[in-house]
């Protein structure tokens, strides 16, 4: 897990302000509305179903093999008819190649639920090996792009392979220890009522963080155009891919907090990692500022 946090970090810092310098604030705020503008629709597609399937998969494995078997297509099938008026819409737009890496890149996060299996299945480590291999893969293209100045329609590739190579090597994976699993149509039909009954109720709430997330760069995008959301995209993202070494000593800190018999120590224990989490914060804020 922490190794795939630091690729990340390394990717983040140092790949990806590379490529925002190299191909200019213009192109980079079209990748960067049209991924926020998929990644709703991706999100309705899904229906909860990473509440849904991890609930199913840790109760009874083969039914959760089963429900995931059988809803692809309609999670697809929404994701489509949701995407057409936006891809109609963008048609005629100057980076229609970025919101179409955008759409197939979206479609392939949509349909990679294979993740929750792994999660649920207590073998999280499955995912973390290929979401290594998928990131070095991705920014290594990335980075290649930048550094030999191809055109940056390019980077239609990396933004596509980014969800591609995860969703195809855990589908592989899934195939071979549970391909076996047959449904009939009836069983089918049943666990696509029971996705799209369940799952109703988590799309708002999903949408609804979701768009607080991303308002700031639909708003910019609106107001002051394009150029102003690459600018505020980068710095964005560079600005919050240190908060992991924060992340990790909370994540180490908690076990002895919550095993601490004494409340007296376990608030003091929690006061001390706030302190340290305070002073960090403010040592990386006065470096960025001097």
């Amino acid at each position: 897990m922490m190794a795939e946090k630091i690729i990340s970090i390394f990717g983040l810092i140092f790949v990806t302000s590379f490529v925002a310098k190299y191909v200019g604030p213009s192109i980079y705020g079209d990748i960067a509305l049209s991924l926020s503008i998929f990644q709703l629709i991706q999100i309705v597609s899904l229906m909860g179903s990473d509440v849904i399937f991890f609930n199913r998969i840790s109760k009874n494995i083969n039914s959760g093999v089963s429900l995931i078997k059988a809803t692809g297509r309609i999670r697809l099938l929404i994701y489509l008819i949701l995407s057409a008026p936006v891809l109609i819409y963008f048609f005629s737009s100057s980076g229609y190649i970025y919101i179409l890496a955008s759409f197939l890149s979206c479609m392939f996060l949509s349909l990679d639920v294979y993740a929750f299996y792994y999660d649920a299945c207590l073998r999280s480590k499955v995912n973390t090996i290929i979401n290594i291999f998928g990131l070095i893969f991705s920014l290594g293209i990335r980075w290649a792009i930048a550094f030999f100045k191809y055109p940056a329609e390019w980077l239609f590739v990396p933004i596509v392979l980014t969800s591609f190579v995860p969703f195809l090597c855990r589908f592989i994976f899934f195939q071979l220890y549970e391909g076996a699993v047959k449904l009939t149509k009836k069983k089918k039909g049943l666990y696509t009522k029971h996705l799209l009954s369940s799952g109703s109720a988590f799309v708002l709430t999903s949408i609804s963080v979701a768009l607080y997330t991303r308002m700031s760069i639909f708003l910019l995008g609106y107001l002051q155009g394009k150029d102003v959301v690459g600018i505020f995209s980068i710095a964005a993202t560079l600005a919050t891919s240190w908060s992991f070494i924060l992340y990790a000593f909370i994540t180490s800190s908690l076990p002895s907090i919550f095993s601490e018999k004494d409340k007296l120590l376990a608030e003091k224990k929690t006061a001390n990692l706030n302190v340290l989490i305070i002073m960090m914060s403010f040592g990386v804020i006065f470096l960025a500022i001097i």
